[in-house]
C-alpha cells in the first residue's frame, strides 16, 4: 500500500523532522557508483542532519534524506584548498552533545543579535528548563507559555460544527516538564475548543504521527503504541498497540482504518476500540489502494498530491522544479528556481491539456535577485489559487508568504512574523495556515491580511 511517509529511520537516533532548513552540504563528499544508471555521473554526499551517506547525482542542487526526512540543500564542489598543518585531535563529543549541536545547526542563520537569544532559546528547548528564569529577566518569555509545536503542520476539519474547517494540531510548554498535548482552535477567530492530555516530551513525541479517520484523530507513537481522541471534545476514547512503527493512515471500510507500517504490511483497526478489522480487500482479493487520510505532516492535506524533485528539470524551460503540487483534473503546479544564471525562486504552472495557458514567473515582485538561492519548501493550492514561501538571501529577513491565481496573476505578497523554521504551507475556506517553530499563522486567502496567530514563537 501507498504511505505518506518516507522509509524507516536508520537504527540510531536521530531527530526526524526539525532540519528541514538545513544548512548546505559541502563537506565530507567521496566518490560514489552511480545508482541512477550508467550515464549519469553521481557522488556521494552526506545528510547534513543526521549524517547518512546520499547518492546524487553531480548537477544535483538539493535531495531529501531517506533516513531523516531533511531536505538537503546541496553547495557546488569546490576547487580543493592548498594542504595546511592538521591540527591537534579534539576529543570526540558524546552522542548527546553530537546531536544538540545538529539541531542548533539545523536553524537558519539571523542577525548577529538574533543567533544569540536563538541559542539560548534552543539549548533551553533542548536541554531543560535552567536558562529559562535568565531568559525571562532578558525578555523572552516564548518559553513559558504555550506554543505551537511548529515541527509538524496542522490538521484542517470541522471541530465544532459550524461547517467550516477548524485547526487541529499539537501544542508545546518547555518549562515545567516539558509536554507536547493536541488541542483544535477555532479556524475563524484562533479560540481554543479543546485540549488532550499529555502526549509525552517533546523527544518522544516529535517521531509519532497524527492523523484523522472519520471523527478520531490517531496519534501512533515510534514505539507503536495507538490512541484514539475524539475529534469533537479531544478525550482519550483508546490505547491499542501496533505490530510495527506506523508510516501512514489510508481509510479502510466505514468504521476502521488502516494503518501502514514499516515493514511494508498494514494494521486494520476498528475506530470504536482499537482491536483488528477485517482487511479491505480490492479486486481478486487484493488489498485495496490506498485513500489517503489527513495528517499534520509537511504533505499531510490529501485533497492534492505533493511530489519533490531534487532540482531536476520537469520541461518547463527556464524553471528547475523542487516541489510539484497537483489537484485532481487540475494544472501542475511546479515550484523551483530558475535553471540558469542566478538561482531566483520561481513558479510555474503547466496546463497539459492547453500549453497555451503555461506560465512562469518568479516569486518575488520586486528584487528578485535578493532572494533565494533555494526554490520553495513547501506550498499549498486550490482549484483557483496556489500559495507558497520564498526566502532572501539574507537570512535575517522573514520569508514571504505569496499568492497566484492559477492564470499567472501575482494576487499578493506578506511577511512571516520571523524566521523560524518553516514546516508546512495549508489552505482551506478562504484561510491560508503557516506553521512555523513555534507558532502557525492564519492569513485570509484574499487579501494576505494575518488574521491570528496560535502559539508564543520563537525570537
Amino acid at each position: 500500500m501507498g504511505t505518506p511517509r518516507g522509509p524507516s529511520m536508520p537504527s540510531r537516533n536521530v531527530r526526524a523532522s526539525i532540519g528541514r532548513s538545513a544548512q548546505p552540504v559541502g563537506e565530507g563528499e567521496v566518490s560514489s557508483p552511480a545508482r541512477y544508471g550508467s550515464n549519469v555521473l553521481t557522488r556521494t554526499i552526506k545528510c547534513s542532519h543526521c549524517g547518512a551517506p546520499l547518492d546524487v547525482p553531480e548537477d544535483a542542487r538539493s535531495t531529501r534524506c531517506a533516513y531523516c526526512g531533511t531536505q538537503v540543500r546541496i553547495e557546488p564542489r569546490a576547487p580543493a584548498p592548498p594542504p595546511v598543518a592538521a591540527p591537534p585531535a579534539a576529543p570526540t563529543p558524546s552522542p548527546d552533545f553530537a546531536r544538540r549541536v545538529a539541531a542548533l545547526q539545523a536553524r537558519p542563520r539571523p542577525s548577529a543579535a538574533g543567533r544569540v537569544v536563538t541559542t539560548l532559546v534552543l539549548v533551553l528547548v533542548l536541554g531543560g528548563g535552567g536558562l529559562f528564569v535568565a531568559l525571562q529577566k532578558s525578555g523572552c518569555s516564548a518559553l513559558g507559555s504555550d506554543q505551537w509545536e511548529g515541527v509538524h503542520g496542522a490538521i484542517l476539519a470541522d471541530v465544532n460544527g459550524d461547517g467550516a474547517a477548524d485547526i487541529v494540531g499539537r501544542m508545546r510548554r518547555v518549562t515545567g516538564g516539558d509536554r507536547v498535548w493536541l488541542a483544535a482552535f477555532d479556524g475563524a477567530t484562533g479560540k481554543e475548543l479543546w485540549k488532550s492530555e499529555a502526549l509525552g516530551p517533546y523527544l518522544e513525541t516529535y517521531q509519532g504521527m497524527l492523523g484523522l479517520a472519520e471523527d478520531t484523530l490517531l496519534y501512533a507513537s515510534a514505539g507503536g503504541e495507538l490512541v484514539a481522541f475524539g475529534l469533537r471534545d479531544g478525550q482519550r476514547r483508546w490505547r491499542a498497540s501496533l505490530p510495527e512503527k506506523a508510516t501512514g493512515f489510508c481509510a479502510g471500510d466505514a468504521g476502521t482504518v488502516r494503518v501502514g507500517l514499516a515493514n511494508k504490511s498494514e494494521a486494520a483497526v476498528r475506530l470504536s476500540d482499537g482491536q483488528a478489522a477485517p482487511r479491505a480487500a480490492g479486486a481478486a482479493g487484493a488489498a485495496s489502494p490506498c485513500k489517503r487520510l489527513a495528517d499534520d505532516g509537511e504533505h499531510g492535506d490529501p485533497s492534492f498530491e505533493t511530489e519533490e524533485h531534487p532540482g531536476f528539470d520537469k520541461g518547463l524551460p527556464g524553471l528547475r522544479v523542487d516541489l510539484e503540487l497537483r489537484r485532481a483534473d487540475g494544472p501542475r503546479i511546479l515550484l523551483g528556481t530558475r535553471s540558469e544564471g542566478t538561482q531566483v525562486p520561481m513558479i510555474g504552472v503547466v496546463y497539459p491539456a492547453d500549453p497555451a495557458r503555461t506560465w512562469k514567473s518568479e516569486l518575488a515582485a520586486t528584487r528578485p535577485l535578493e532572494t533565494g538561492p533555494f526554490g520553495p519548501e513547501a506550498g499549498a493550492v486550490t482549484n483557483d489559487r496556489v500559495f507558497t514561501v520564498y526566502q532572501f538571501t539574507d537570512s535575517s529577513r522573514p520569508r514571504m508568504l505569496v499568492a497566484f491565481d492559477l492564470s499567472g496573476h501575482r494576487l499578493w505578497e506578506s511577511p512571516l512574523p520571523n524566521t523560524a523554521p518553516l514546516s508546512a504551507v495549508q489552505a482551506a475556506d478562504g484561510r491560508v495556515l503557516v506553521s512555523q517553530w513555534g507558532r502557525i499563522q492564519s492569513y485570509d486567502g484574499a487579501s494576505g491580511k494575518q488574521l491570528f496567530a496560535i502559539g508564543s514563537g520563537f525570537p
